[in-house]
């Protein structure tokens, strides 16, 4: 039942990096932030950009907001279900609170780009919050029932 969606959504993911890799592939580039009153420079900033990125990174957007909605969809229609072993509510929360963080995360994440040091610390807790919901409700009740 769920080994189809998922090589679907495996396989539109993967050709969607793919295209993106390779008609517009990343490159790095390195700018100066401050320099010292002869012109040397003291602090740079380096990052990795695509000039193309724009329609790729909606695509992957749209393509894995739809699959998270449909998750939440199906979490709520299986929130009845009278089962010893049943962990659509777990899921559920564990998907809800993977949307949050995602509605919250993206537009800062977009917000502090003109702060590096931010906009890794945005990243790195959306990863965080994202992985720490899926593990703690799924596997924390298993543990303590």
């Amino acid at each position: 039942d769920v080994i189809k969606p998922f090589l679907i959504l495996l396989f539109i993911n993967v050709m969607l990096l793919a295209l993106w890799t390779a008609l517009a592939p990343l490159t790095f580039s390195r700018r100066g932030l401050e320099y010292d009153r002869f012109g040397r420079q003291i602090e740079s900033v380096g990052i990795c950009y695509s000039e193309g990125w724009l329609p790729y990174g909606i695509s992957l957007l749209v393509t894995n907001f739809a699959a998270l909605i449909l998750c939440i969809i199906e979490a709520y229609r299986a929130r009845n279900i009278q089962s010893e072993f049943s962990e659509s509510k777990y899921i559920g929360v564990a998907v809800v609170s993977i949307f949050q963080a995602l509605l919250f995360g993206i537009p800062l994440f977009f917000l502090t780009q003109s702060n590096p040091s931010s906009q890794s610390f945005i990243l790195a807790a959306v990863v965080f919050v994202c992985s720490m919901a899926v593990l703690l409700l799924i596997f924390v009740p298993k543990i303590i029932l």
